[in-house]
């Protein structure tokens, strides 16, 4: 966030001590509720201290009623903000605030991740199951064979996990992927454009059942993605006991946000995270 105008308060946090005969109880008392909201908003001055805003017309008495306040993250982004009063406006006893501020979108880096909705599942049983035959058959391991029973751990998470690398793919990430995308919401996807692709080609005839059936498609679709989006987060809500304990302020308005603007789950959610640290 960036504040900036002409607040008209003076207080020393930014005010020159010279001008400390405006520094009376009333003007401090009027300047305190927004020293509140900087606090309540981590704002930090953007403006140097001390920097002259105003020139009265009949003292010529240089005092500080305008600023620039942004957030604290964002302060390390001002390349410059300073005043010029080379171009003053004629017949105006403010000074205009010139600021630089580097908006230069930071680039994430590209994760990597198995894909395990596109994984054939039926060849990564069959190749696990001959891969699991050639080690140990399964018993119960003694309290004095800690030894053997870590070298069998260790061997089956081995073969698991070149299961995994040999059989499941690399995911290839889209800016515009979505995390409840399916693979049936892209088969159902391109029946849907075929038909409406026979629609179009059949649009003088109007009594053609194409359009009937393309219509249903349409609808079906539209249903289908509604239906995925909500069993995506009822699946996420139900997995949330798991990872709660880490959660911080910014995931839980990250989840509000996936929500799409409803309440209910939401406050669910936040029920969930007061009871998980009380």
């Amino acid at each position: 966030m960036i504040w900036a105008g002409d607040f008209n308060r003076h207080h020393p946090l930014w005010d020159e001590i010279c001008n400390s005969h405006l520094f009376t109880d009333t003007a401090l008392a009027a300047t305190q509720p927004l020293l509140d909201l900087l606090g309540i908003h981590r704002m930090k001055m953007a403006l140097p201290r001390d920097t002259a805003m105003l020139e009265s017309t009949a003292t010529k008495n240089l005092t500080r009623v305008d600023n620039v306040f942004c957030s604290s993250d964002m302060l390390q982004s001002f390349i410059l903000c300073d005043v010029d009063p080379v171009k003053r406006p004629a017949n105006m006893d403010h000074f205009p605030i010139l600021s630089t501020i580097d908006i230069t979108p930071s680039i994430a880096k590209e994760r990597q991740h198995r894909n395990y909705q596109e994984t054939d599942w039926e060849a990564f049983q069959k190749v696990l199951k001959e891969k699991l035959e050639m080690l140990e058959e399964p018993r119960e391991f003694r309290m004095g064979e800690r030894t053997a029973f870590e070298r069998a751990r260790k061997e089956l998470e081995r073969v698991v996990m070149e299961m995994i690398e040999e059989q499941v793919p690399m995911s290839k990430p889209s800016p515009h992927s979505k995390r409840w995308w399916t693979q049936e919401l892209s088969q159902m996807k391109a029946a849907m454009q075929r038909l409406a692709r026979q629609s179009r080609r059949a649009q003088r005839d109007h009594s053609d059942p194409i359009h009937k059936k393309y219509g249903w498609k349409r609808n079906d679709y539209a249903q289908a993605i509604k239906d995925t989006k909500q069993d995506h987060w009822d699946e996420w809500l139900e997995n949330l006991d798991e990872w709660l304990e880490n959660l911080d302020e910014e995931e839980v308005w990250a989840a509000g946000r996936m929500m799409g603007g409803g309440c209910y789950d939401f406050h669910r959610l936040l029920g969930l995270l007061h009871s998980s640290t009380t």
